[in-house]
């Protein structure tokens, strides 16, 4: 896992040739109770996966994605945009995006 320099929140890529076929969003916050929506969009801004859909997180913890599509299948080769959002009781919203790929070997 690398830190791709988005606060609070990493990524790695998912080389599907790998045993390494997914990705973890990290996240850690200063205080917990928030709400977060976490969600992958393909490079034309389409939502193909919601991993959280107003989850109330802690203060540290992870998402996983293991490169698939809310229909079950699996993703394409390419790069994809994590959409990371938070908002807390007094409604404050903070967004984080970070770029994740799927490659394979040729």
């Amino acid at each position: 896992i690398r830190d791709i320099g988005v606060t609070g929140v990493q990524t790695c890529a998912l080389p599907i040739f790998q045993n390494y076929n997914f990705a973890l969003i990290h996240y850690n916050f200063e205080f917990g109770g928030q709400v977060a929506n976490v969600r992958i969009f393909d490079s034309q801004g389409r939502l193909i996966k919601e991993l959280a859909n107003n989850d109330i997180i802690g203060t540290t913890g992870f998402y996983r994605w293991d490169g698939d599509r809310s229909t079950g299948t699996k993703a394409p080769i390419g790069y994809y945009m994590i959409s990371f959002e938070t908002f807390d009781e007094k409604g404050a919203i903070q967004h984080f995006r970070a770029p994740v790929g799927i490659a394979t070997t040729f």
